[in-house]
């Protein structure tokens, strides 16, 4: 009898997740961190460092399963249902990112968004990044409602912009620019003093972003591939518009090298 358990069993205690490539990912229930990843046949393993035996004790504990022992019917896929979620606040954010909550208060102070980054979404928190153009006016909102990246929309409609536009109405052209996936690549970026502009979602490249004069005026465009199929995907589409650089990562992306190997001093947006 094997001791291991297929990702159906996984998944039927572990909370909702969600496709990524070829692999699933979800959240770890140990450190709760938005990236726990299942791959190949049965293969789990949570991007945050918890011991991968110390996660399959706590499916199995969850499965009710002695050690060593599997589920009479594996193919059985569990009716339990996920547990609903309690949202996001600021701070559970910036925990998870490995971020600092007052030096993303102090990076938005400036703008036309001032501090309005937390809101209530059905009475649970979540998080709220502006999308603002290149002058600063906010065009819409993207609303994270969970620790789920996926678990998100925009307010009123996706403004069809990269996150972090503003950061050029100062009138400095970056020579070197990098593009990556999501807000919190982005804001890893910045953390570390590089320019950078976050492409919402794997697919959120559009052609017309190769004509914004932040784009089209640098000299080097790097863009900063995830550590999955998506992310190569990624990198292939934007190719067809801009002469790239590519980034890859030992992690699955910019912020997840920061939080597995973050600065040992105090963490600002200035440095």
């Amino acid at each position: 009898m094997t001791n291991k358990l297929t990702h159906q069993e996984m998944r039927g205690v572990l909370p909702a997740g969600c496709r990524k490539g070829k692999e699933w990912e979800t959240t770890c229930p140990l450190c709760g961190h938005g990236h726990l990843r299942l791959f190949g046949d049965d293969g789990i393993k949570c991007m945050n460092g918890c011991a991968t035996g110390d996660v399959i004790a706590w499916i199995r504990n969850a499965l009710k399963l002695e050690p060593g022992k599997r589920s009479a019917h594996p193919a059985v896929k569990s009716t339990k249902k996920a547990e609903p979620s309690d949202g996001i606040s600021l701070t559970q954010y910036c925990q998870m990112k490995g971020l600092s909550e007052l030096a993303l208060r102090v990076f938005y102070s400036s703008t036309a968004a001032g501090t309005d980054l937390e809101r209530k979404v059905n009475g649970k928190p979540a998080v709220a990044w502006p999308y603002m153009d290149a002058t600063g006016n906010v065009l819409a909102y993207k609303v994270r409602k969970s620790r789920n990246s996926h678990d998100t929309f925009f307010d009123p409609k996706d403004p069809h912009i990269p996150y972090g536009l503003w950061l050029s109405q100062n009138g400095e052209q970056p020579k070197d620019l990098v593009l990556c996936e999501g807000e919190s690549d982005q804001q890893t970026s910045t953390l570390y003093n590089i320019p950078a502009l976050g492409i919402p979602g794997s697919q959120g490249w559009r052609t017309e972003y190769a004509r914004l004069p932040v784009i089209k005026n640098a000299e080097r465009i790097f863009v900063a591939l995830d550590s999955d199929e998506d992310g190569t995907k990624f990198a292939d589409k934007i190719a067809k518009d801009v002469h790239i650089y590519r980034l890859v990562f030992p992690t699955k992306d910019v912020n997840e090298l920061h939080v597995t190997s973050p600065m040992d001093e105090e963490k600002t947006i200035d440095g």
